[in-house]
């Protein structure tokens, strides 16, 4: 028997096979489980059922999932015997109660609206529509802050925390110490006692009597530690925690509404009617006009708290605080004692304490706590539930058979399909290695005309219906029109409807089945002849991959995690990897490395020269999605809109319409390159060559107008989430930008396949 666990590095380290736990800081873990005659009973996953298929080499391989506790359980079953082994995770990696919470909230709600049924997509976008189903959380920290609430009880009984902290009650502790008689300020009896009997602390004996050299003597000291102090730093401790995590929403909802005015405003600059139409879809109830003053209080709010925070860190910073045991912790509930009820000051803190701790308590009677089990699958159904209504709001139709299910194990499929007239995007669940994905194949459409014999005295209309013929149009001008070359079995089909046309006929004279034949025979060799110059059609798959994990906030850790996750992916010329993480951008405000920091809003062609060629030219990328985020919605859009119009104008596909407006008018610029003439939209696309770096050609599109910055950028992440924000979906690469005297906007491409942007360039 072996027993080992590898990581996506591909770095193997073997492990006897008891029970155990260790220690593990990176994504994509398995174990590889070997036996020879041993038989393997059962394999458990944080205590569910994981049915797991043995290779030719009698080798197991078991996902390490992350458990709300941030770690992996495996049980194995093995001859009888259970070996448990578990996994330790980084303390980054943890997403948090309230985090795992709110996704398991999604998914119950997407459970009970699916049922026992399989339901269209076309009836989810409905439902989303409806506000049976909720997709984004807005923060508003103000509601239910007024007079009588919890904060303003916190800003009343700081005084009384600070008044303590000068003056604690305390009581007298009397403890007997071995001391040098120099230090001895008080003797009782039981000192001479002990000196008589101890002969090791007598410096002398005279006739007199013992002269001593140390003696037991009374020790006096305050205690602090008593029960009311004890209770007093767990109050201050809850009073910390509340208004940090009400300053956290502070933060988010600012994040939130600076985000809406950014939407709009980048939007309204770009002409992109489509993302002004995305924010009406999603948020119905917004009004811009009232933003001004909901930001005014936001801010007041956020002015509150800080001082608040500042109030409590001088409490905190106080030798008495500091001096108070940090571990000690009082059974709860937290008795009123005599100095509890007759001190002021600490019978103010109580009344705060029992407010704070009842809303605790509601709160986690709110939550599911140990019933969670499956964290992976439900932040994997809300990105698809995500990027469904993304593609909704970005104009896709869905076929009539798109739909999504629930299975036995409560995991949700989803297979979806969307036509248009350059191409297929079709969707369903898959595995790649270990890891479950969601797979978007966009296969090329092609426009393949086959025109018939004028004389051909078969009509195809109808057989467009039949299953084998679904790609397939037929008009009034007797034209077959191709969307993907025909299989074998298709074009046998096709070949035989003259002759089973004539078969049909009944007493045909000689002449009429002679014209039939030859006709057949034209008909047979044209085809064959058609269908030989037909092209394959080219497609490209995009990976989603979903992954519940977070990761810690300094550039050390972004880099590591990151690294673990781009190196496992598998590179591929006809398709992507993209990682999707629930994690807050804003807690990477401190990193200032700029090319570390754009591994985290990156398609696949935001790398600098360092990791361009490893992981560019939209070969892996990762983005954060989550419910406070609005971003993740514009995110998924742009990430449709990237790799399809990217893939077309790769195959030189020749657009008819706009890839932003729609519009027809649409002019060749010059051999590589094309603009929509829409004077509102302007948007222009092609090839170029990269000038500064490779020298190889790469697509590019953006729209051709004058933008205005509203704002400046503090930090090198401000600066990202602005290039992000100014051209949304409207580009297929990353650029760099940069405002003349004029305040006129320049944009530089960065090529995705080396890292180069021409800013420098320009700039010498």
């Amino acid at each position: 028997m072996k027993l080992e666990l590898t990581n996506s590095l591909g770095y193997s380290e073997e492990f006897p096979l008891k029970s155990q736990t260790i220690r593990i800081s990176g994504f994509f873990n398995y174990l590889q489980l070997t036996l020879g005659e041993e038989l393997l009973d059962e394999v458990k996953i944080n205590d569910r059922i994981f049915y797991c298929n043995c290779g030719s080499d009698n080798k197991y391989v078991i996902p390490c999932y992350m458990s709300r506790e941030n770690s992996s359980t495996i049980q194995f079953n093995i001859n009888g015997k259970t070996i448990r082994f578990v996994l330790k995770y980084d303390e980054e990696m943890y997403a948090g109660d309230k985090l795992i919470d709110s996704f398991a909230d999604f998914h119950r709600t997407m459970k009970d609206w699916i049922g026992n049924e399989k339901k269209a997509i076309n009836d989810l976008v409905q439902a989303i529509q409806d506000g049976e189903i909720h997709l984004l959380q807005i923060i508003n920290p103000l509601s239910g802050l007024d007079d009588e609430s919890i904060l303003e009880d916190i800003n009343r009984v700081l005084p009384f925390a600070l008044d303590i902290c000068m003056k604690p009650r305390q009581h007298l502790r009397i403890d007997e110490e071995i001391l040098a008689v120099e230090l001895v300020k008080r003797i009782n009896p039981s000192s001479l006692q002990h000196l008589a009997s101890h002969s090791e602390h007598w410096r002398a004996r005279t006739i007199t009597g013992l002269i001593p050299s140390r003696l037991r003597a009374e020790v006096y000291e305050d205690d602090i530690n008593i029960y009311e102090n004890i209770f007093f730093k767990m109050v201050v401790d809850a009073i910390l925690k509340y208004v940090v995590k009400k300053h956290d929403e502070v933060k988010i909802a600012i994040s939130q509404k600076a985000t809406l005015l950014d939407w709009e405003y980048y939007a309204s600059e770009v002409n992109d009617y489509k993302r002004i139409e995305m924010l009406q879809n999603l948020l119905p109830e917004y009004d811009s006009g009232n933003e001004d003053v909901v930001r005014t209080q936001f801010k007041k709010l956020k002015d509150k708290l800080e001082m608040i925070e500042k109030q409590i860190s001088s409490i905190i910073s106080t030798p008495f605080f500091q001096s108070l045991d940090p571990i000690e912790r009082l059974e709860l509930p937290i008795q009123p004692t005599n100095i509890i009820n007759m001190d002021n000051r600490y019978n103010e803190l109580f009344k705060i304490w029992n407010k704070l701790w009842n809303s605790d308590k509601k709160t986690q009677e709110d939550i599911s706590g140990a019933s969670i089990s499956n964290i992976d699958e439900y932040y994997k159904v809300y990105v698809q539930v995500m990027t469904i209504y993304a593609l909704y709001l970005q104009g896709y139709t869905f076929q009539k058979d798109s739909c999504i299910s629930l299975t036995s194990s409560d995991c949700f499929n989803i297979n979806l399909k969307l036509i248009n007239e350059n191409y297929v995007i079709t969707a369903n669940g898959n595995k790649c290695g270990l890891q479950d994905v969601l797979t978007f194949k966009i296969e090329e459409s092609l426009n393949y005309t086959i025109k018939m014999p004028a004389s051909f005295p078969v009509s195809l209309v109808g057989l467009e219906d039949e299953e084998i013929f679904k790609e397939i149009w037929e008009d009034d001008n007797q034209i077959l029109l191709f969307r993907k070359k025909p299989t074998t079995i298709l074009e046998k089909k096709l070949s035989q409807v003259i002759k089973k046309y004539g078969d049909s006929r009944k007493n045909l004279s000689n002449s009429d089945s002679i014209e039939l034949k030859k006709l057949d025979l034209e008909w047979r060799k044209q085809l064959s002849e058609q269908v030989a110059k037909m092209p394959e059609n080219r497609f490209f798959d995009l990976n989603l991959h979903m992954l519940f994990s977070r990761i810690g906030s300094s550039e050390k850790d972004l880099l590591k995690y990151t690294t673990s996750i781009l190196e496992s992916a598998e590179h591929n010329k006809n398709c992507a990897h993209i990682y999707v993480l629930p994690i807050e951008l804003h807690d990477f405000s401190k990193v200032e490395n700029i090319n570390v920091l754009k591994r985290l809003i990156n398609f696949g062609e935001a790398y600098g020269i360092e990791d361009a060629p490893k992981y560019g030219d939209y070969r892996v990328g990762i983005f954060p999605v989550s419910q406070t985020d609005l971003r993740s919605i514009q995110r998924l859009s742009k990430l449709f809109n990237l790799f399809v119009n990217h893939q077309l104008i790769k195959w030189g596909t020749p657009l008819t319409s706009c890839p932003s407006c729609q519009s027809n008018n649409i002019i060749k610029v010059d051999e590589h390159s094309w603009q929509c003439r829409e004077s509102d939209c302007q948007l222009i696309w092609g090839v170029t060559r990269c000038s500064t770096g490779c020298n190889e050609f790469y697509e590019w599109m953006k729209p051709n107008l004058e933008v205005k910055i509203n704002q400046k950028t503090d930090t090198q992440l401000d600066k990202i989430l602005l290039t992000e924000m100014i051209f949304d979906r409207l580009v297929i690469t990353d650029f760099e930008y940069k405002n003349d005297n004029d305040n006129k906007f320049h944009y530089y491409p960065r090529c995705p396949k080396c890292g180069h942007s021409s800013l420098n360039y320009h700039s010498n």
